[in-house]
């Protein structure tokens, strides 16, 4: 999936610290995928940062940011979605854990975040590990 032509330390020590705290979870891990994600779209350069305002409700896939009006483009997410997202991208990661999704609303962040990837990193294939991500955190 990720091709470095140096080595990234920083990438491999979120990397690192992700597995094993995911593999020391007993409990409070549904969101982890979501959480992994968005942290790990900050080292790969296209983290859209903070939302510095609710009235920007839609996320505009294309430029990572949130925007007051739907882009004229179809990338984008709804005002649900983008609610979820600003707090994901906005949150540390313990707390991103703690919010509260449906296994239907998980699915649509998930899928929401596989496109955004895609956009940003043009040479991912089509994810099909998304199916087992849904299983396991459902």
């Amino acid at each position: 999936m990720l091709r470095e032509e140096s080595s990234n330390h920083e990438l491999f020590d979120y990397l690192e610290h992700s597995i094993k705290y995911l593999d020391g979870c007993e409990e409070r891990f549904s969101n982890f995928h979501i959480a992994f994600l968005t942290g790990l779209s900050a080292y790969l350069g296209f983290e859209p940062g903070r939302r510095d305002d609710p009235s920007k409700k839609y996320f505009d896939l294309r430029n990572g940011s949130f925007v007051i009006l739907p882009p004229t483009h179809p990338d984008y997410c709804e005002a649900h979605i983008t609610e979820i997202l600003a707090r994901f991208f906005s949150a540390p990661f313990k707390e991103m854990l703690d919010i509260p999704l449906t296994g239907k609303l998980r699915n649509e962040v998930l899928e929401t975040l596989v496109k955004y990837f895609g956009i940003h990193l043009p040479l991912l294939k089509k994810v099909n590990s998304t199916e087992i991500l849904r299983e396991i955190f459902s």
